[in-house]
């Protein structure tokens, strides 16, 4: 009984030593714990540090590149102004050509198809713009995000070394005598391991950047091209002051011709250019004419007039512009095919009494027919060819006056 009372008393004395074991152990853990995340509180204030700095070298850089940008955007503005200075010169030599008319309207059209195509391109890069600001935003958030977690955290770093014990402040002092060299040293070896964990962070402030200097280049980008378009409109408008009223007057005076054409067969006509403010390719030349006296004046298209009555207009606008063109000769090709009678009549006459004017073109008229009792001029030579496989064999023996007093006599004549 003895024995087996101390034995008891033995196991019971066994558990309570066991249980305060366990208890030292399980403190002893907790200040181990304790103790390595102090330790660790230096480190994470040197890497928020270096951070800091990384943030500071990037903005100074940042600033470089704007700077850069800048002194090459008033490298290009002075080059801008060369450009326009040559532009100049070029400009006033091209006043000095005379006859370069149907050039300058082509330079024209094709610098408003280069107008539309810049401000479409313009607009293009407006809305570009618009999604790198918007990017920017997103990117200053997380920067800004990125700041307050930095500042939180050098927060909480300072309040946790106020809370230091006694133990873990003479652990601090402790640590705290490293030299610079130790602690360059440690600084390098936990980059080395938060790049490890996180190397994401970096790229996030070189997204940033990236983009910032994309908006910047944009903006540049914009800004030429604007200045572009309020260059070549300022040239459109140097052009279009020399060439309008030149087309205004060589549209006048073919007008002049046309209208005293229409007034020798009693009717009325007039060419004009239809200008649809600044859309040059919509400008036309338009003809417009009057045939019976309770009209009014119209313009020539397939829908208000008959093919003969276009027919006429058609002949009569050739014959006006070709009056603005000196020639020794002009040929006149079965002008009269597809006429009716009356337009037929009234075409020859004016006609006539152009090619047999003073001082005016000759003309050769050939028709495979003619209409009878048709206006002539004592200035006319009419010359019948006679030709094809129906000709007779003895074709140089033809009398041709003998013939045509034949063909009076069947139509009723002498």
């Amino acid at each position: 009984d003895a024995h087996k009372a101390a034995s008891a008393r033995y196991g019971q004395e066994y558990n309570e030593l066991n249980a305060q074991k366990k208890e030292v152990e399980a403190e002893k853990k907790q200040a181990q714990e304790a103790r390595s995340e102090w330790q660790k509180l230096p480190v994470r204030i040197a890497g928020l540090v270096s951070k800091r700095d990384a943030l500071d070298e990037r903005q100074a850089t940042y600033r470089a590149r704007v700077q850069d940008i800048k002194n090459k955007q008033d490298k290009l503005t002075l080059e801008r102004a060369q450009d326009a200075l040559t532009l100049v010169s070029s400009v006033q030599s091209l006043q000095k050509l005379e006859m370069d008319l149907l050039q300058a309207s082509l330079a024209l059209i094709e610098g408003e198809s280069d107008f539309q195509i810049l401000k479409a391109h313009s607009e293009e890069v407006r809305q570009n713009l618009a999604q790198k600001e918007r990017d920017v935003r997103v990117l200053t958030a997380e920067r800004d995000n990125l700041k307050k977690i930095a500042t939180a955290g050098l927060k909480a770093c300072n309040e946790l070394l106020q809370d230091l014990s006694e133990r873990e402040t003479e652990i601090y002092t402790e640590y705290n005598k490293m030299n610079l060299d130790e602690y360059e040293a440690e600084i390098d070896s936990t980059k080395a391991r938060l790049e490890m964990v996180d190397g994401g962070n970096p790229q996030i402030l070189q997204e940033f950047e990236k983009r910032a200097g994309d908006i910047e280049k944009a903006k540049h980008k914009l800004e030429k091209i604007e200045n572009d378009l309020v260059e070549l409109q300022q040239n459109i408008n140097e052009v279009r002051q020399k060439w309008e009223p030149e087309l205004d007057q060589l549209i006048g005076q073919i007008s002049d011709a046309f209208s005293e054409n229409f007034a020798k067969i009693n009717c009325a006509g007039q060419v004009e250019v239809y200008k649809e403010d600044d859309d040059f390719n919509k400008w036309a030349i338009q003809i417009q004419v009057k045939f019976r006296e309770n009209e009014q004046l119209s313009v020539l298209d397939s829908h208000r007039q008959s093919g003969g009555e276009r027919a006429v207009s058609t002949i009569f606008y050739l014959m006006a512009l070709q009056s603005l063109a000196r020639a020794p000769f002009r040929v006149v090709d079965e002008i009269n095919q597809g006429m009716d009678p009356r337009n037929e009549r009234m075409v020859h006459s004016r006609m006539v009494d152009i090619a047999c004017a003073e001082h005016t073109s000759q003309y050769f008229l050939i028709t495979p027919k003619l209409l009878p009792n048709l206006a002539y001029h004592p200035n006319m030579k009419v010359h019948c060819i006679a030709s094809g496989e129906y000709m007779p064999d003895d074709q140089g023996k033809l009398d041709f006056g003998a013939l045509a007093q034949k063909a009076l006599a069947v139509y009723g004549g002498v």
